[in-house]
């Protein structure tokens, strides 16, 4: 019998070099945990009860400012949640950095994305736009950047952060209407389209063209 995997992604915030927007460590003994994927963790148990075959899949390379003294303290502390709740076979870990190729195939070849975020005023996020951009249904904390553009239906907005319960319900819910995923990519088309360079290139254009009209 050939068996389902819906298969879950969020990607630790990778990139090499300096620069971006990482949230750095505040001590020898400390972590920040805005990425919000160990209530993910937390939120799969009783998923994983009903639906044993779910897969959520950690990718990346954690970025180096948030590291510690060298060490990677955040995805010590996902792995060892993972193993205390009994979920190795639930969750898997990339840890290494995905070059953009590979990056987006995984993203691809995911039924749903998720972006947990714990900063409420976070105003963009690079894997937010690529699960939109490649018509991946998206689940999220209500940051202000999902807000705007999982409106409309677009994607599933979670009631509140830090919340390991909501997240479980929602999975459960969606987990139980594979309907409501077809109906998110249905919702998402349209601004999927308008997300692609040749479609931006041309709103540059139009804008463009208006200010010379002024």
């Amino acid at each position: 019998m050939i068996v389902s995997v819906l298969l879950i992604i969020s990607v630790l915030l990778q990139q090499r070099g300096a620069g971006g927007s990482a949230i750095t460590g505040g001590g020898e003994t400390s972590y920040h945990t805005k990425r919000g994927m160990e209530k993910v963790i937390h939120a799969l148990p009783d998923v994983v009860k009903k639906h044993p075959h779910m897969l959520y899949h950690i990718a990346g390379k954690t970025h180096p400012k948030e590291l510690i003294n060298g060490n990677d303290p955040y995805r010590k502390m996902l792995q060892e949640e993972t193993r205390r709740l009994g979920l190795e076979d639930n969750i898997r870990f990339t840890n290494h950095y995905l070059p953009l190729n590979s990056l987006l195939r995984n993203i691809r070849a995911s039924d749903l994305g998720i972006t947990p975020y714990s900063n409420v005023g976070q105003i963009s996020s690079g894997v937010l736009s690529y699960y939109l951009g490649l018509g991946v249904p998206v689940i999220s904390t209500p940051f202000l950047y999902a807000q705007e553009v999982l409106a409309d239906g677009r994607g599933i907005i979670l009631p509140e952060l830090d919340n390991s319960d909501a997240i479980t319900d929602t999975l459960l819910d969606v987990l139980d209407n594979p309907k409501k995923l077809e109906q998110m990519k249905a919702n998402m088309a349209p601004f999927t389209e308008q997300m692609r360079w040749p479609n931006v290139a041309k709103q540059y254009v139009k804008e463009e063209r208006k200010l010379i009209k002024t």
